[in-house]
């Protein structure tokens, strides 16, 4: 795995049995993955979880569990103690069924992994006074001779306070493709377990992220497919290894919410640098999951759990190409082309216009109004890799790959070679454009144009168009081709933003009778400043409203139009949804 991604050969820290620091983690661990195999050589995960010290040592490497479970669907504990009735005992000696297991404790992000054979286990039938159907839960005992364990880091683990339930399982599916609860559960999973296999020994890890940041990448009756981004780790590359070999994989996805639980074993395939990105782009190394069996359990696990702080180091979800529209990337020809800083003039102190050319427009191609130019920035900014980065977490996943939206009509008051891009200064890319020294020069290389937010105007049709702030740019590159007399803007502005709004009009004067312009925390400023700005705008034929959007501002509009365009903040646009629920909505956002 090493070869494949260039990356130089390291120590395996790895420590043989169980040791001190690895027995320290394990007591105090609130979460217990397992993996196991089948009959048939296919790997499967569960998890476990309940108050810390469940699971712990016995001595000479040998470690106990002792929890209440889903004794009837959970298949890794159907494996393992296959139908042992209570009150029995199993005990295999040195020859027991292969194992692996993750203990993790999320409120301090500790975890170790484990390896070896499960020895003994017994199955009892508690008390539990509940009112649960009959053979569903069972307090289980293992106990596994641990002949590896390891120690590892804490990234990409999302806080939780686990917290002890009881399970009180229903199978709702074990056939494909998933139904739609599970498709929910992975809509918001931010961590799921996989364990893999290799010759003589078995592993189990976990993988996490954003909520999401594993897509479905096909779910019909041709089969299930899975993908997610193998983010940046500590090299060791134990699971990839396993399934390089091997690449059979068993995955467990917890909703902690519910407590539902998704089981999961399939096919895997490891993809790479161009391959990678055109199937989820964004990403130089992938696993797409060919889904061979899952069982979709409801209120399966023996806990639930209550969210604390995600990891920083999470980056942002990454999409597939069906579920977002982004610029191919790939140049014509494949030549490289560059764009070049030109100017930059600040409009407020956050927000700026930048001037850029291109060095090869053939090549380039040409955009359309209201799409957005992706620019490479690594070259620049990134610092190659490191494990961990607790100063700045988020840099060790990020591709310097930045996506702004063109402001500029294509052949309008620029050259042909020439665009504008107007951007907030929000994030590490952003703000190196806005201290760059523009007289220095600035090379960029272009990955190409994308996107469709493209408004359509019939001969006598009101557009309506709601802007938050910055959200206004896919409209500034296609003013030049609207009837601005029958367009209906209304802008929602911070105060502090205000000369974005005056320096658009005084751009384009023939906008400013068309928009009802939102002013909100204008009570922040001096009265005698707040009265200066409302008379500005008015004198620009502007209609002004000294407050936020309500649904009252639309509903009076609605039926003018068959469709209303959006572009504005997650809050906003979610309002406008719901207001606009009879209308057709066409939105975009800054989730590329």
């Amino acid at each position: 795995m090493r070869s494949l991604l260039h990356v130089p050969e390291g120590d395996n820290p790895t420590s043989p049995g169980l040791s001190p620091h690895a027995a320290r983690l394990l007591h105090k661990s609130s979460l217990l993955a397992i993996g196991t195999l089948d009959e048939e050589g296919r790997p499967w995960t569960t998890l476990l979880g309940g108050e810390p010290g469940f699971a712990r040592s016995l001595g000479q490497s040998i470690i106990g569990v002792k929890i209440l479970v889903d004794r009837k669907h959970d298949p890794v504990l159907n494996i393992l103690l296959g139908k042992q009735q209570d009150g029995e005992v199993y005990e295999a000696g040195k020859d027991g069924r292969l194992m692996s297991a993750l203990g993790i404790h999320l409120p301090t992000r500790d975890r170790v992994k484990l390896w070896g054979k499960m020895i003994a286990g017994a199955v009892s039938q508690p008390d539990t006074g509940a009112d649960v159907k009959e053979d569903v839960r069972a307090e289980v005992q293992l106990v596994f001779a641990i002949q590896q364990s390891l120690g590892n880091c804490p990234k990409y683990l999302n806080k939780k306070q686990i917290i002890p339930r009881i399970p009180n399982s229903v199978l709702l599916s074990e056939s494909l493709p998933l139904p739609e609860p599970a498709l929910k559960l992975l809509a918001k999973a931010d961590m799921f377990f996989i364990s893999s296999h290799h010759e003589d020994t078995l592993g189990t890890n976990h993988r996490g992220g954003p909520p999401g940041f594993v897509r479905v990448s096909r779910n019909d009756a041709g089969g299930t497919v899975l993908v997610y981004p193998e983010l940046s780790g500590n090299r060791l590359y134990q699971t990839l290894g396993n399934l390089c070999i091997n690449p059979k994989a068993g995955l467990v996805f917890p909703d902690f919410d519910t407590g539902d639980i998704l089981y999961v074993t399939g096919i895997t395939e490891i993809v790479l640098d161009k391959d990678a990105a055109a199937i989820l782009p964004r990403s130089n190394l992938i696993v797409k999951v060919d889904v061979a069996t899952a069982r979709f359990v409801q209120q399966g696990l023996a806990f639930h759990g209550e969210i604390g702080e995600r990891s920083p180091y999470n980056p942002l979800v990454r999409f597939l190409p069906s579920e977002r529209a982004l610029p191919d990337a790939q140049i014509r020809n494949s030549k490289v082309v560059y764009a070049n800083l030109l100017a930059r003039d600040l409009v407020t102190p956050s927000i700026a216009r930048f001037r850029f050319s291109i060095s090869d427009p053939e090549a380039a191609g040409r955009w359309n109004p209201g799409q957005y130019v992706a620019l490479a920035f690594e070259d620049e900014l990134s610092i190659g890799y490191s494990h961990m980065r607790d100063d700045d977490p988020k840099s060790l996943n990020d591709d310097y790959m930045r996506t702004f939206t063109v402001s500029s009509f294509p052949g309008g008051r620029l050259p042909e070679e020439e665009f504008e891009i107007t951007i907030r200064n929000v994030g590490i890319v952003t703000n190196f454009l806005f201290r760059h020294n523009v007289r220095a020069g600035l090379e960029l290389p272009l990955k190409g144009f994308g996107g469709t937010f493209a408004i359509e105007q019939g001969r006598d049709d009101i557009v309506p168009f709601v802007a938050g702030g910055i959200g206004i740019t896919p409209l500034l590159a296609q003013l030049q081709g609207l009837d601005l007399k029958s367009l209906l803007l209304f802008w929602t502005i911070n105060v502090r933003d205000i000369n974005l709004v005056i320096d658009t009009f005084q751009r384009c004067p023939s906008l400013a009778p068309s928009t009802r312009v939102f002013i909100s925390s204008l009570n922040k400023v001096p009265p005698a400043e707040s009265k200066e700005i409302i008379e500005k705008l008015e004198e620009l034929q502007s209609r002004v409203t000294s407050r936020h959007m309500v649904a009252s501002d639309v509903e009076g509009h609605q039926g003018l139009s068959s469709t209303w365009y959006l572009c504005t903040g997650t809050a906003l646009r979610r309002s406008l949804l719901e207001w606009l629920s009879d209308q057709k909505t066409v939105y975009e956002d800054f989730n590329y």
